[in-house]
């Protein structure tokens, strides 16, 4: 079982569940799925990182979602 605080990088997300990097992108932009304030550095390098809880929040809701049409 994951540790509540572990992370996932946008890059992590995208191998682990097969989705691109623009709906990782996409669903930062439309406010469902949550980045972590990171430091400057990784922020100066694009690098979004996000806690592993709230991915899998976000997919099962999907799923439940898609289940129900």
């Amino acid at each position: 079982m994951p540790e509540q605080d572990e992370t996932m990088s946008a890059a992590d997300i995208m191998k682990e569940y097969g989705v691109s990097r623009m709906t990782v992108h996409r669903r930062v932009k439309e406010g469902v799925l949550t980045p972590i304030n990171t430091s400057r550095l990784l922020r100066r390098q694009h690098k979004l990182l996000f806690y592993r809880k709230d991915v899998e929040q976000l997919l099962n809701k999907e799923i439940e979602l898609a289940n129900a049409s």
